[in-house]
């Protein structure tokens, strides 16, 4: 994922892979789950242990590709949700072994969602409400955060996928123009949050925007032709996502406005 790692907290070995617990995960996820609260503090407790499996798996999803490729992965969960680092170099030969690499987290949350779905439809579930809150809490996880990662939004493993291919089909390196993607793609994501009322969505995309503009300062003026390539992605994803809305029937459904 994203963000700095310091060098405090809890430390241990999950299958080989070296992992790093940072206080202020433990800080950040408790606050997320405070509206929890209100059914009772219990299930405060439920979100924490949720989030806590739901990204170690995701960051394990990486590790574990990584190490097919022959790369050495370290695990960190901290503010910000997770990162696995490789402290030996990411040195792969092949930018479909990148793009691998940066798929396989997410698709490790949407295979256990779809493991547990199909588990739960081929055994009725007791009617026990804990058991049913901690199930929409494990969707809710490792599939919505999973598809908004997939964002090609820089930082994201979304924005690395998106890179990685731009590298491949260009058969060049072209460090501005995922940026200028991600900046584009992240300030329209914030205009249509804030129109949906989602105020912490809004600032969140707005921060990957910023953050994307400062890094497209450092490589000079932006070339006419990656503007043209930027703008064609981003009017090609909106159009998918339109369209698979409208065949998922969300759009009926008053999904947007």
């Amino acid at each position: 994922m994203f963000g700095e790692i310091g060098q405090g907290g809890l430390r241990f070995q999950l299958f080989g892979f070296p992992v790093r617990i940072d206080p202020s995960f433990w800080i950040v996820t408790v606050l997320l789950g405070l509206p929890w609260r209100e059914e009772g503090p219990e299930f405060v407790l439920l979100w924490v242990a949720v989030v806590l499996a739901s990204i170690l798996a995701h960051e394990l999803g990486h590790a574990v590709a990584g190490r097919w490729f022959g790369l050495r992965g370290e695990i960190a969960l901290y503010s910000m949700g997770g990162a696995t680092s490789w402290p030996f170099g990411r040195n792969l030969r092949h930018h479909w072994q990148e793009i691998v690499v940066s798929l396989a987290g997410s698709a490790t949350g949407l295979l256990l969602a779809g493991i547990v779905y199909v588990a739960t439809e081929i055994h009725s579930l007791p009617e026990w409400f804990h058991l049913r809150v901690t199930l929409f809490m494990f969707y809710w996880i490792n599939i919505v955060w999973a598809l908004l990662n997939l964002l090609p939004i820089v930082p994201l493993d979304g924005g690395h996928i998106m890179a990685s291919s731009i590298h491949w089909f260009r058969r060049h390196e072209d460090p501005a123009l995922p940026h200028l993607i991600s900046m584009i793609f992240a300030a329209a994501i914030a205009l249509l949050a804030w129109k949906l009322g989602d105020t912490f969505g809004a600032l969140f995309a707005a921060y990957f925007a910023v953050q994307n503009a400062m890094q497209l300062r450092l490589y000079g003026p932006i070339h006419p032709k990656d503007l043209r390539a930027a703008l064609g992605v981003l009017l090609f994803v909106t159009a998918g996502t339109f369209a698979l809305l409208e065949y998922l029937g969300l759009l009926e459904k008053g999904f947007l406005p």
